[in-house]
């Protein structure tokens, strides 16, 4: 895999000590918009051509799931729709039991190539 840098041009000094409601903050959060800048600099493509690129790319990828297929990245990994069944649960705030609809859920399995680029590098 290609090294790049991710220097987010998207965030002013003083940015990255905030959070972003998910407990990280902005330094390491990786956008859609800077994978597009990332996509149309190394391609030497507009930044709207990448952008229509990536989303037919995810909207491919959602589409297959939706269709319970499963979807296979070669070096990266394989994304699965699995069904939950309905079950009960309560209501944190009333205790009161209710029923979770059967549902969809997307599972991400990263394949050993994507794992070990990963590993190594936090070892460095």
């Amino acid at each position: 895999m290609t090294t790049r840098s991710l220097s987010s041009s998207t965030t002013t000094p003083g940015d990255n000590d905030n959070k972003n409601g998910e407990g990280e903050t902005n330094a390491d959060l990786v956008t859609k918009a800077d994978i597009i800048n990332i996509i149309a600099d190394e391609h030497d493509l507009s930044k709207a051509k990448s952008g229509r690129i990536l989303d037919s790319v995810l909207d491919l990828v959602v589409e297959s799931l939706s269709q319970n297929r499963t979807v296979r990245l070669a070096s990266f990994g394989r994304f699965e729709a699995r069904k939950v069944e309905s079950y009960k649960g309560r209501n944190p705030q009333t205790g009161e039991t209710l029923v979770i609809p059967e549902s969809m859920r997307v599972r991400f399995r990263p394949f050993s190539a994507f794992k070990d680029n990963i590993n190594k590098k936090k070892q460095v």
